[in-house]
């Protein structure tokens, strides 16, 4: 089971079971769905062992949301205290009759359950809809820890290998036609934290002092597949509350080191010839993002 803020996925019987809030955890009532293009993808493109699990579909629906609540407490408690600005929030796209592509840096491991919210109020009034599909590492999707808990939301394991082949082709595919039927999708084209990047000499330097790894090739191969609206997002802070190689985050450094997450604008790789020059389009727009980020304003939208 693949399972996104009450979201279910059946593979094999092209399903999908909803539970929202209020059914999950009152009245327990289940709505289904037939023809969902986020089944038909999880049932022909990934692998056997891939594909969502059928097992206590009523106890991780109410446990991830709840979770999920809890969790959108915490950061609304932040964005109050000016630990966390989002800035440019209004840029997300939410009536997009296509698929929408959320591409960010990856300075720590707090961003892919952070940038989660970025969708506001409307991920809670229709998770299924706005709950985002996120790309994750193959190679930590089984760990015990990771299978539990992570694996239960709305995931795509892709390898982070060069040299990955087929199974990086099949999880392109099902990338790409999420975003056709729809879907929204967060991505971290550096495909690592950006600390691993800078270590293996694989990165831009900007003239303020920003980095940001080389992006792979895949990640322009996937807009001219799908093409998307393209949100770039830039993140600055949180690898002060989760330092490199740390798994435990420093919370009480949200006191003197504040998070700002910077939203640009939407933009669609267009005219682009091939998955390399299309590749380079998103890099240029997540480095001028980067690089407007000095000189932004104080102030922004913290909603």
């Amino acid at each position: 089971m693949i399972l996104g803020w009450g979201s279910a996925v059946y593979s094999r019987e092209l399903f999908i079971l909803r539970a929202p809030f209020y059914a999950s955890l009152h009245n327990k009532i289940f709505l289904v769905e037939s023809s969902t293009p986020h089944a038909r993808t999880l049932k022909f493109y990934l692998p056997e062992k891939e594909r969502p699990m059928k097992r206590n579909v009523r106890f991780v629906a109410a446990t991830v949301y709840s979770a999920g609540l809890l969790l959108a407490v915490f950061i609304a408690i932040l964005i109050a205290a000016r630990r966390l600005k989002v800035v440019g929030r209004e840029n997300i796209p939410l009536q997009s009759p296509g698929g929408v592509l959320l591409l960010s840096n990856h300075p720590s491991l707090i961003e892919p359950i952070l940038l989660q919210f970025l969708l506001g109020a409307a991920l809670f009034k229709n998770p299924s809809r706005y709950f985002p599909w996120t790309a994750a590492d193959r190679g930590n999707f089984y760990d015990p820890w990771y299978c539990w808990w992570l694996r239960r939301l709305r995931l795509v394991p892709i390898s982070r290998s060069r040299n990955a082949g087929l199974s990086d082709s099949l999880a392109l595919r099902s990338m790409a036609n999420l975003l056709k039927g729809g879907a929204y999708l967060l991505i971290f084209p550096e495909g690592t934290r950006t600390y691993k990047a800078v270590r293996r000499s694989e990165y831009y330097g900007m003239s303020n002092g920003k980095k940001m790894g080389i992006l792979r090739g895949g990640m322009g191969m996937l807009a001219l597949l799908a093409s998307p609206l393209c949100v770039p997002i830039w993140v600055e802070g949180t690898d002060k509350i989760l330092p490199p190689d740390k798994r435990i985050p420093r919370l009480w450094r949200f006191l003197t080191c504040p998070i700002t997450i910077r939203v640009g604008s939407v933009f669609v790789v267009d005219g682009a010839r091939d998955h390399k020059k299309a590749a380079q389009v998103i890099t240029e727009k997540l480095l001028e993002l980067a690089e407007s980020a000095e000189s932004a304003p104080k102030g922004g939208d913290s909603q």
